[in-house]
Order: structure tokens, then C-alpha cells, then sequence
């Protein structure tokens, strides 16, 4: 099992790219093995949870519109013309064992969404 686990941490260290979902993935995969107590004070709180026969789901989730102005430059100046709304959405899934250790973590979302928990992690 433990070489399982190996193998989808190096398939995600291999097919990084520079998206958030991708980003939070790495960044959660260097806690598997360790208590979930560790990563609380990084992302907070869970918003939620359940479990599954031996296993426990922490959720944290986001989901927010966010307001993409789209300017425009002209002889005038700088002119805000007509942005858009976007949906930011993000959910993080992490998965322990019933030792409460880090077994494994999926993350839904964009970049958008998953941004806020990316600037979680760099403080």
C-alpha cells in the first residue's frame, strides 16, 4: 500500500504545472504520514467532514463570484470597461486513516478558488 501512495506522490510531482490545485496537491502530499494536526494551523478549520468505515474526510471549501475588471487603455486614460464575474471555487479533501495520519488529499477547483489557500501556505 505504502508503494501505491509512493507512486501517485511522484505521478504528481512529475505532472506539476503551475496550477493552484496542482500546487496545494504538493504541498499536502509532504504531510502524508503525519498527524492531520499538523496542517490545521496552516489551512484552518475544516468547513466539514465525515468518515468512511476506518477513514476520516476534513474538508475545507471555497465558493465565492470575484469581479475581473477588464480595462481598457486609451488617449483618455485608463478605463474599466465592462469586467466580468467569475466563480472562484475550491474544495480540499484530506483523508486519514483512523490514527488520524494523512493518508492522502484530492483538491477540486481553480485558480481562482485555490488561491487563497495557496497564500495560506506560503506564509
Amino acid at each position: 500500500m505504502k508503494q501505491v501512495y509512493f507512486i501517485l506522490i511522484i505521478l504528481f510531482l512529475l505532472t506539476s504545472c503551475v496550477h493552484s490545485t496542482t500546487k496545494i496537491l504538493n504541498y499536502i502530499s509532504q504531510y502524508v504520514g503525519q498527524d492531520i494536526s499538523s496542517i490545521i494551523p496552516i489551512l484552518g478549520y475544516p468547513d466539514g467532514g465525515s468518515s468512511f468505515k476506518d477513514k476520516k474526510i476534513y474538508i475545507w471549501a471555497k465558493n465565492d463570484m470575484q469581479y475581473i475588471p477588464n480595462y481598457q487603455y486609451t488617449s483618455y486614460g485608463v478605463v474599466n470597461d465592462n469586467g466580468f464575474y467569475t466563480s472562484a471555487q475550491c474544495v480540499i479533501k484530506v483523508i486519514t486513516n483512523r490514527y488520524d495520519k494523512i493518508i492522502n488529499a484530492e483538491v477540486d477547483g481553480n485558480d481562482f478558488g485555490c488561491y487563497h489557500y495557496i497564500k495560506k501556505m506560503q506564509n
